[in-house]
């Protein structure tokens, strides 16, 4: 199949050198366009953006469980600080009638 550039010139509309001229002002007018919008940066571009969104989503919940179990540890370290201090210094009731001699 015959493109209309051949068909033109086989019917004599347009010569040779006007077929030249137009087939590099395509040419020019292609690289143009591909150098001002390159194909599929939008979509890379916006596909990285949420890329990007979801590993900072992801570090925020990954920073907030974070927080939450170091707050449980501390309370469980309080606690058991507690325990052992009034283990340590627990009275015994036994002792408790008797004074002590100076």
């Amino acid at each position: 199949m015959a493109s209309l550039q051949d068909q033109l010139l086989k019917a004599g509309m347009v010569d040779k050198k006007k077929a030249k001229q137009i087939a590099q002002q395509k040419k020019k007018q292609a690289k143009q366009q591909a150098k001002q919008q390159p194909k599929g940066s939008q979509v890379i571009n916006e596909t990285r953006e949420q890329a990007q969104k979801l590993i900072e989503n992801k570090k925020a919940q990954g920073q907030a469980s974070n927080l939450v179990r170091q707050k449980e540890n501390d309370m469980k370290a309080i606690n058991a600080q507690i325990k052992q201090l009034i283990t340590l210094n627990k009275i015994s009731r036994k002792r408790r009638n008797t004074f002590p001699v100076y």
